[in-house]
């Protein structure tokens, strides 16, 4: 599965980082709504890969969960939803220094949020 990655099945390699790529994989399979290795075949490219790539052809659609996109639908939910993508890509990137600090997510998905709730409560 993607989020035991072999760099952290070492000793002393459970670090905040590794936490945050884990919490990124999670992201995405919520987004997906699929575990991150089912919907690939393990010779594949990585996740972090195939995310960019879907995103770059434009099939952000294809990839998330056809339930979630049915579930408000309009542009506000899909450019939340681009966002927490972006957060999620963040947090998986390949150089551990280049994954952003926990707390910093955390104050991001938390203001996303608020935004979402404050967009929402004030649709009729």
């Amino acid at each position: 599965m993607e989020i035991y990655r072999s760099e952290y099945m070492l000793p002393g390699f459970l670090t905040e980082k590794s936490d945050v790529y884990n919490f990124g994989v999670i992201l995405l399979e919520l987004l997906e709504g699929k575990r991150s290795i089912s919907s690939r075949d393990i010779n594949q490219q990585s996740l972090r890969v195939w995310v960019k790539d879907s995103v770059e052809k434009d099939q952000f659609n294809e990839f998330v969960d056809s339930r979630i996109l049915k579930e408000r639908g309009g542009i506000v939910q899909e450019q939340q939803l681009q966002a927490l993508l972006a957060r999620a890509m963040r947090c998986i990137q390949e150089n551990k220094e280049d994954r952003p600090k926990m707390h910093d997510i955390t104050k991001e998905l938390r203001r996303m949020l608020k935004s979402d709730y404050l967009s929402s409560s004030t649709q009729p």
